[in-house]
């Protein structure tokens, strides 16, 4: 355990205590110290070595995984730029599923429905924004590919705003949504 951070080595050995009476362990990432104090990231796989039913020692494979937590720092970053981009658009926007169920809405939606995001997300989207009163979505009742359509929707206080809606069918994490 001596080449775990110093910071680490208590967790590890409470792991490896948890785990002696477990068939497989599972692997658990760490921060390893070279010789020369440099600090990188491992997934460690370890299993007890056994002597007459005595733990007598551990034999490991310890994998680098710099470059995969770079890439992960990468992508949240990379991801909290597109949510603050979308978030801050000067145009609503707001992503429904097949289901009619509005998934999220960024601000500018909000601020001109005027209606907070809780009060919004998990409703149908006829109930809150929708131009009519039917449950009949161009996209996926009329089979259309792309509907660009001027209309009014309704905002809190009932009042009737004129918009231009652009809906769109696309993939987003794995669900076909607009």
């Amino acid at each position: 355990f001596d080449i775990i951070a110093n910071n680490e080595r208590k967790r590890a050995k409470d792991n490896f205590k948890k785990r002696l009476s477990d068939d497989k362990m599972r692997p658990e990432e760490y921060y390893i110290v070279t010789q020369e104090n440099i600090q990188f990231p491992v997934i460690l796989h370890m299993n007890p070595i056994i002597e007459n039913e005595i733990p007598i020692g551990v034999r490991g494979v310890m994998i680098d995984i710099t470059d995969r937590k770079k890439a992960e720092e990468q992508l949240v970053q990379s991801l909290q730029t597109t949510e603050t981009i979308v978030e801050n658009l000067p145009f609503g926007i707001v992503i429904v599923g097949k289901d009619k169920i509005i998934r999220k809405v960024n601000k500018s939606a909000l601020k001109l429905i005027g209606k907070k995001s809780k009060e919004i997300i998990g409703e149908k989207c006829y109930n809150c924004i929708s131009y009519s009163d039917q449950d009949e979505c161009p996209i996926w009742d009329l089979k259309k590919t792309i509907d660009t359509s001027e209309g009014n929707i309704t905002d809190v206080n009932g009042n009737k705003i004129p918009v231009l809606k652009t809906a769109i069918p696309i993939k987003l994490e794995g669900e076909d949504v607009l």
